[in-house]
């Protein structure tokens, strides 16, 4: 992939991200150190950092387990809580799911493959996990 594919690939992730949140995406020179996405207070008050990064592949460990989520209860919405050994617990869970769990209106994003499929709008009539 070329250097501007990447950084076009980049881009479009900061600005879903900073849609998502609700932020401002920050135009910077190549090389520049900068957030991806200006600092933003959510609903409840807290502060959120936005940092982005794309890959052409996710660490295989972490799209096992979201499949293995989703096998397990398809119509749940897939968490994935990863650790590295004497590190802290981080979750991974689709950027619009967290976007509105934390308060933010979703209703301008692009709906990803998992909530479309669980119909993440309609919160009553979801699946119990099994």
């Amino acid at each position: 992939m070329s250097a501007r594919n990447r950084q076009a690939r980049a881009r479009k992730l900061e600005h879903d991200a900073a849609d998502a949140f609700q932020g401002e995406r920050v135009v910077r020179a190549i090389g520049e150190c900068a957030p991806d996405v200006k600092c933003r207070q959510l609903p409840n008050g807290d502060w959120v950092q936005v940092e982005c990064k794309s890959r052409k592949r996710l660490p295989a460990v972490i799209m096992r387990a979201r499949a293995q989520a989703i096998g397990y209860a398809p119509g749940c919405i897939p968490l994935v809580v990863v650790r590295q050994v004497g590190g802290a617990a981080l979750a991974v869970v689709d950027l619009e799911v967290l976007a509105r769990w934390v308060g933010l209106d979703v209703s301008k994003l692009p709906k990803s493959s998992v909530t479309r499929r669980i119909g993440i709008s309609n919160r009553e009539s979801r699946p119990k996990a099994t």
